[in-house]
């Protein structure tokens, strides 16, 4: 009788550990991936100066200053508060200048070499090409710094990590369920073991 295995096996506590470590390293993975990849969609631009960019839909697009930022083959580190830099985007096919507006939540990324915080947003009614120019107030002089563009910015970041969340608390979740679950059947069995080599 002394040989009789409880069951379930010791080894569920390690599949339980196993499970949890699979939901954080999940949550890491997921989070830069995505953040990574939301990165990389985004139009940038070298300001003072402007360029032309091509809008794929109408919507709401974000302005992003990147403080620290790769664009080509250089590489820009400046001061993550800037002032005096004014930035002005403007329909190509009308000459309309399009309202900007301070964001109103505010988002910050920092991932592959990139760090960045959203200063303006403005929306536009038709996809097609957009100039994107900035500049610093007074014709002062100041540095070059990259801006970068992109829509539904915020609403992605925020997607990406509640979804990253959700599936690190699953998983933890899982992992002390099965911990629980193993504890209480083990003690279970244990206990009647006892019994039954006592009523022998």
């Amino acid at each position: 009788m002394n040989n009789v295995p409880i069951r379930p096996s010791k080894w569920f506590y390690v599949l339980a550990v196993l499970v949890m470590i699979t939901g954080c390293v999940l949550f890491v993975v997921l989070l830069l991936g995505g953040i990574a990849s939301m990165t990389k969609g985004l139009d940038q631009i070298v300001v003072p100066g402007e360029d032309t960019i091509d809008l794929a839909k109408s919507g709401t697009y974000t302005i992003f200053y990147e403080y620290q930022s790769v664009y080509g083959n250089k590489v820009y580190a400046t001061d993550e508060n800037l002032s005096g830099l004014e930035c002005a985007v403007v329909d190509k096919s009308t000459g309309e200048n399009i309202p900007l507006s301070p964001p109103a939540t505010a988002s910050n990324y920092a991932v592959g070499g990139r760090s960045g915080r959203s200063i303006f947003t403005f929306t536009v009614t038709r996809p097609g090409a957009y100039r994107v120019l900035g500049y610093y107030t007074d014709d002062r002089s100041g540095p070059e710094v990259v801006l970068s563009i992109g829509s539904d910015v915020t609403m992605k970041i925020v997607g990406t990590v509640l979804g990253a969340i959700a599936i690190m608390f699953v998983t933890i979740i899982l992992g002390a369920a099965i911990i629980i679950v193993t504890f209480l059947k083990r003690r279970k069995a244990s206990q009647s073991l006892q019994s039954g080599q006592i009523a022998a």
